[in-house]
């Protein structure tokens, strides 16, 4: 077992089926959620040196992480075609969660308990986490399930 999928699978998962997910709206719907600490989204050109997942890695990426250092509320969700750049994405996933969870380990007792209750997204060749609070989390599953078909 990959050390990727050591860390997502302590990460609660959506399940899986094989339809597609419009991840252009569900990035959209992010941004509009009320309540949500100030978060930005990575542009397309960071992804590759914040995460070190190659735009050949992905069709279509959604990535939110915090504005400031006080939360550790993210969305990374990648949509891929082939199980090669599947693994890209998990390997880079690996990297991020466990950097998240050194840093939040010894900081802040509250949001390192939910880089620990963080929601794996594995289905629909959309591969991912959702980091946050528990509304928050609800809301960005509902946006993916809402535009699922």
């Amino acid at each position: 077992m990959t050390a990727a999928a050591i860390l997502l699978s302590g990460c609660a998962s959506t399940g899986s089926a094989s339809k597609t997910v419009d991840l252009e709206t569900v990035r959209a719907g992010i941004s509009e959620i009320q309540d949500a600490p100030a978060m930005m989204e990575l542009p397309s050109d960071d992804i590759t040196s914040f995460l070190g997942v190659n735009p050949e890695n992905y069709t279509t990426a959604v990535c939110f992480v915090p504005m400031m250092n006080v939360t550790a509320t993210e969305v990374l969700l990648f949509q891929y075609e082939t199980d090669t750049q599947k693994t890209a994405i998990q390997t880079a996933l690996d990297k991020r969660l466990s950097q998240l969870e050194n840093t939040w380990s010894q900081y802040l007792p509250a949001q390192y308990d939910l880089v620990k209750a963080c929601t794996a997204v594995d289905e629909n060749q959309v591969l991912g986490y959702i980091i946050g609070e528990e509304a928050f989390v609800t809301s960005v599953k509902q946006l993916i399930s809402n535009n699922t078909k």
